[in-house]
């Protein structure tokens, strides 16, 4: 999926400089979303991620924003009853520095279990694989006519800015019209993107619709010292972000707390994003969930689901995919990554 245009996490333009981003001009965008990739993720709603931010602040270049969404569509009248990070889930943010497809870095998010009310603040812990590690509370949502104040965290120790909340889903694009805009390519008698087919599939990616607006979505949002970041005498940075579920979880229920799901166990990884567009647009439906339990090591050495390209009616080729996205040029990086 490519995005023409931008749009803002509304609620922090002002606050972590997300705003600044429609105006990188400089480099070409290229933003692909995840949301609903995989038939697992369908029943695992608040693990689904939907897409990856990654880019220089354009106001502070010594600063990186590093951004990820999930669990989209939600409706802005549920917000307070599905505007919840699942205590069970860890987000982690992997940072490569170096140029292969090893993480070095990692970034890891975790948030208390909202129980009592809704108004219940829920608290993230913030761990560096650097051994820094800092609390910060997230921005309740509300039903209000306008929206809460976005509440921004500054850790001193690391000058990490830190915001967690559900926001405007920022991605936008038209699915149902790429998707028949795919299949009138397909079923072109002149030819998979033969110069006919393509003037006859266009119109359906000219509807001027986008299937994210309105939705809002949970989003975890850091504007970081890039310096925390790059490897020595580095100048590149890729992200893969995941998230990984506590397993086995058992269900338990008690008088005070209801029914609840408590993980016991080792986090098992369920999804992941990093490059643009392969598992939702490129990987064939059998291998989707296969493809987000697999690693940018295994991309490395095609041991993870590989893209095919029968999808236009030509025999199927496999190709490796690339786990990290994008290998920015620090000085330079002026688009932000996802899928």
């Amino acid at each position: 999926m490519i995005r023409s245009r931008q749009k803002k996490f509304t609620m922090l333009a002002l606050v972590l400089t997300l705003a600044c981003a429609i105006a990188l001009t400089p480099a070409s965008r290229i933003d692909a979303a995840d949301h609903g990739d995989a038939p697992y993720l369908a029943n695992d709603r608040g693990a689904d991620l939907a897409d990856a931010y990654f880019f220089l602040d354009p106001a502070d270049n010594t600063r990186v924003i590093v951004a990820g969404t999930i669990n989209g569509f939600i409706v802005p009248g549920e917000m307070v009853n599905f505007g919840i990070f699942d205590e069970n889930l860890r987000y982690r943010f992997e940072i490569e520095n170096t140029g292969d497809a090893r993480p070095d870095l990692f970034i890891d998010v975790t948030f208390t279990r909202k129980q009592s009310s809704s108004t219940q603040v829920q608290v993230a812990t913030v761990n560096f694989s650097t051994g820094q590690s800092f609390t910060a509370p997230g921005t309740v949502p509300n039903l209000n006519p306008t929206p809460p104040d976005p509440v921004v965290t500054t850790n001193a120790a690391t000058g990490i800015q830190f915001f967690a909340g559900v926001t405007d889903d920022p991605f936008i694009f038209d699915i149902p019209g790429f998707n028949r805009y795919v299949a009138a390519q397909v079923g072109c008698g002149a030819g998979c993107f033969a110069p006919a087919c393509t003037d006859a599939a266009k119109a359906n990616l000219q509807r001027g619709r986008d299937t994210f607006a309105g939705y809002n979505i949970m989003s975890i949002v850091m504007s970081i010292p890039r310096d925390l970041l790059r490897a020595p005498g580095g100048n590149s940075l890729g992200l893969n972000f995941v998230t990984q579920r506590r397993t086995p979880q058992i269900l338990t229920t008690t008088q005070t707390t209801g029914t609840r799901a408590v993980g016991v166990g080792r986090y098992v990884q369920v999804d992941r994003i990093a490059t643009p567009g392969v598992n939702v647009a490129l990987t064939t439906f059998a291998r989707k969930d296969e493809f987000n339990s697999a690693t940018p090591i295994d991309d490395a050495n095609a041991g993870s689901p590989t893209v095919s390209s029968a999808r236009c009616g030509r025999s199927t080729q496999t190709t490796p995919v690339s786990g990290f996205w994008p290998q920015s040029q620090l000085p330079t990086a002026t688009i932000c990554g996802s899928t």
